[in-house]
Order: C-alpha cells, then sequence, then structure tokens
C-alpha cells in the first residue's frame, strides 16, 4: 500500500456470501407483479446490508475498527476485502449470531 504522510487509505468492500441458494434472490417479482426484496423463497430473508462503510483512514500497521450492521436469516457470511482485493485477517466480534 503507498503511504500519504503516515496514513493509509483503506478502501473496504464488504462481500457476503450466501449460506443458501434461496437468498440470492434479492429482487424477484411476485405474481402480481410487485417487487419483494426481502424475503427469499423457503421462508428466510435477504441480506440487508444496515450501515454503509465508504472510507477509512489509519496508519499503517494499526488496527481500525469497522461497524457494520447486516442482517439476514440465514444470517450471511461476511468477508472483509481492502481497495487491492486482498481478504482482511478479521475476526468477529459484537452480537454476530
Amino acid at each position: 500500500m503507498n503511504g500519504v504522510n503516515g496514513y493509509v487509505i483503506i478502501y473496504l468492500v464488504s462481500m457476503i456470501s450466501f449460506c443458501a441458494a434461496e437468498a440470492l434472490n434479492i429482487s424477484a417479482a411476485d405474481g402480481d407483479g410487485r417487487e419483494n426484496g426481502t424475503e427469499a423463497d423457503g421462508g428466510g430473508s435477504v441480506p440487508v446490508v444496515l450501515t454503509k462503510v465508504s472510507q477509512i483512514i489509519a496508519r499503517e500497521g494499526n488496527c481500525a475498527l469497522i461497524d457494520c450492521n447486516i442482517t439476514g436469516d440465514p444470517f450471511p457470511n461476511i468477508q472483509w476485502f481492502n481497495s487491492h482485493g486482498h481478504l482482511l485477517d478479521t475476526t468477529r466480534s459484537g452480537p454476530i449470531k
């Protein structure tokens, strides 16, 4: 990563992989033409990202705290990537079920 005055700009993109193929039905239309964006076939609900993370600035080598609220049924697997597409080494904390 290129440093700028001792700081590194890290762009994080949340990549959500789904546990069930039914959860991929994000914008399926019902028989009457209405869009269904919250319920997946077979029960459950599609993942919803409640907090958007756009840019984080941290010193190179230091930790950064990232808060992102996501819901879904079944609960989605969440992975963080940097702007170069590399998977970040993260640990889970908080109320992840």
